[in-house]
């Protein structure tokens, strides 16, 4: 039997797996955040690497900082609800990507419920300054783009191989 684009079943992420993966992101995130603020009274040298505590009020590399801050907190709190539920329904694609996006934001959410604004700390000199949960973010649009590159170089080549396939 011949596998065709219409009939492979893509892999789903499972409700529970994708808790088990969003789940320690936001832990170690507000964790590193917690310690950053409570032990860095300046900034400490770690090579290329300094780690700082600054204070975002805005979002992705401080736009929107002059906004009211309850606009902020509502807007990224929506995005974070509407990246978990398009997770949750495979929207997203499977795999920890979808995962590390929204444990990533709703870590940063809390944060931000929290303090009013969202707590970086690590600087390289040459990028605005960023936390654990942005990184996580990336990490997860990174691996989301990635997979759908592959699947649809998949579904691509299961398409080529049912039209050489005269029985299909």
């Amino acid at each position: 039997m011949t596998t065709t684009a219409a009939t492979a079943t893509p892999s789903r992420t499972t409700p529970r797996r994708f808790m088990l993966t969003m789940a320690p992101v936001v832990a170690i995130d507000l964790a590193t955040k917690a310690t950053a603020v409570l032990t860095l009274d300046g900034p400490m040298q770690l090579g290329p690497v300094s780690l700082r505590v600054s204070h975002n009020s805005g979002v992705a590399f401080g736009v929107g900082n002059q906004l009211p801050t309850g606009i902020v907190a509502i807007f990224t709190a929506l995005i974070t609800v509407a990246l978990v539920v398009a997770a949750l329904q495979n929207h997203l694609g499977p795999g920890p990507g979808p995962a590390l996006v929204a444990g990533g934001a709703l870590a940063n959410v809390i944060d931000r419920a929290h303090n009013s604004t969202v707590v970086d700390i690590i600087d390289l000199g040459w990028w605005p300054t960023f936390n654990l949960a942005d990184t996580a973010i990336v990490l997860g649009i990174a691996l989301i783009v990635h997979q759908q590159h592959r699947d649809n170089h998949a579904d691509l080549h299961l398409i080529e191989s049912a039209d050489k396939d005269p029985g299909a």
